[in-house]
């Protein structure tokens, strides 16, 4: 198998075009991953301005840092982003240890990859200057309001027509153009937690992505910089916010809770309620020569953090589908289908029992919960953190299944 993108040359590429909807986090590694695969001519078409996003935490974590690596972007990363050394989870209350995960040197060491806090916007300044120092055409406030598969046409809201040898469409959660390409997929509706974040200006920021669990609920807190922390509240009974400010319920929740979590809250400077989102799959992820990635194809529930990094892998793969092809690069899309969407499903299916674990048992249950947590934390470590290892091992770049 294919080690991945990389740089090639030939004739036959010369007319090929690739264009692709949305300069979010996927668009953009993806025409960065063309790119370096050979492909002379990637368009991006954005809607939105080039200001930058609502800045929210992204933690980045190795199956989707080893990407950004071999796409050139691991300076960058490590001069602008965070390494947290470890990750803990612990009662929100007392502050008690239940259960801690190395990061850091021991996540380069294992994955061979690091895992990174940097915000939203942060990432996007990033690809946008990889993009732009490629030759990656970068498109802003240009609403694309069709598309036609078979012809491998993208016509904008000015009706101006695009012809491409390929089209991928990578326009978020709410794509427009998806119903185009795909039905979705929709596993049995079960109630959606409540979902608040939040961005402080924390008085110290420890090395570490802190859990804290509460029955209910759980409020993870990511360290951003010196004077930042973002806080990420997901409740299972989001009835009980009522019409309050997502301040208010914020306050309300965490006001009793372990001290260096309070200190953060005091500074609280702007939270905001997220819309619920149903966990979903696309039926089908390309017709003819177009294709969805990212959000647009597998949407994850609000609640669910990976949603950045599956996209990156989506990008990754994808790409090297389509390099095989090189003269009729959508003939790869059948393949990045076949990867990718085992993958997806393993994940919806593996974060929705976590989510019942956290938040979703009896008290007892809980007990029983903590002491192996806990037992296990402190006896069988490597147990503890091979549990992860097939989210954060899985590695795009050297291959994938």
């Amino acid at each position: 198998m294919s080690a991945g993108p990389a740089e090639t040359t030939g004739a036959l590429l010369q007319d090929i075009h690739i264009g692709i909807v949305g300069a979010g986090i996927g668009g953009l590694t993806l025409a960065l991953a063309l790119r370096r695969c050979g492909f002379p001519k990637v368009s991006v078409f954005e809607a939105g301005t080039a200001a930058e996003p609502p800045a929210h935490a992204l933690e980045i974590t190795a199956n989707a840092s080893r990407v950004l690596h071999a796409l050139g972007l691991e300076e960058p990363l490590r001069s602008h982003a965070r390494e947290p050394g470890f990750s803990y989870l612990r009662n929100r209350r007392s502050g008690f240890l239940l259960i801690q995960r190395p990061l850091g040197d021991f996540s380069e060491s294992r994955y061979g990859a690091p895992t990174y806090l940097l915000s939203q916007a942060t990432l996007l300044g990033l690809l946008r200057n990889a993009c732009s120092a490629h030759g990656v055409e970068q498109q802003f406030e240009t609403a694309v309001a069709d598309i036609d598969p078979i012809r491998g046409t993208l016509t904008t809201a000015a009706d101006k027509v695009h012809h491409f040898s390929a089209i991928v469409v990578a326009d978020g959660s709410r794509s427009e153009l998806r119903p185009l390409i795909s039905t979705t997929e929709q596993a049995a509706r079960q109630p959606q937690p409540g979902v608040i974040t939040a961005r402080c200006g924390a008085p110290t920021v420890p090395d570490a992505t802190l859990t804290w669990l509460d029955e209910k609920f759980f409020c993870i807190q990511y360290p951003l910089g010196e004077n930042r922390s973002d806080l990420l509240l997901v409740h299972a009974e989001p009835e009980q916010f009522g019409s309050a400010s997502a301040d208010d319920v914020l306050h309300k929740l965490l006001d009793d809770s372990h001290h260096q979590l309070v200190r953060v809250l005091q500074r609280l400077q702007h939270a905001d309620y997220q819309p619920a989102t149903q966990p979903a799959v696309a039926s089908h992820w390309f017709a003819g020569k177009v294709a969805l990635l990212g959000d647009a194809c597998h949407r994850l529930g609000s609640f669910q953090t990976q949603g950045a990094c599956l996209a990156i892998e989506d990008a990754w793969v994808l790409a090297t589908m389509m390099e095989r092809w090189e003269e009729a690069p959508s003939e790869g899309f059948f393949d990045y289908q076949r990867y990718r969407k085992p993958r997806i499903s393993k994940l919806q299916m593996k974060t929705s029992v976590q989510l019942d674990e956290l938040i979703g048992g009896t008290p007892a249950a809980n007990l029983r919960r903590n002491f192996r947590w806990s037992l296990t934390n402190r006896f069988l470590p490597e147990i503890s953190m091979a549990q992860l290892d097939w989210l954060y091992g899985y590695d795009c770049v050297k291959g994938f299944a």
